[in-house]
């Protein structure tokens, strides 16, 4: 996430433009622990998402 936003911010940008997030997750079992993180980066409105895992 922190690579995400150096991205974001490198383009004159914040993560409230973020519309959009497809997540990849090594363990589906993780998404919970992703949430809890995806949710600082995203305090307000969150972008749309999709997940991917095995």
């Amino acid at each position: 996430m922190e690579n995400i936003k150096a991205i974001v911010e490198a383009n004159s940008l914040t993560m409230n433009d973020v519309v959009k997030c497809t997540v990849m997750l090594a363990d589906m079992n993780d998404w919970a622990a992703f949430n809890e993180i995806y949710v600082e980066y995203f305090p307000g409105r969150k972008p749309a998402r999709s997940a991917f895992g095995s």
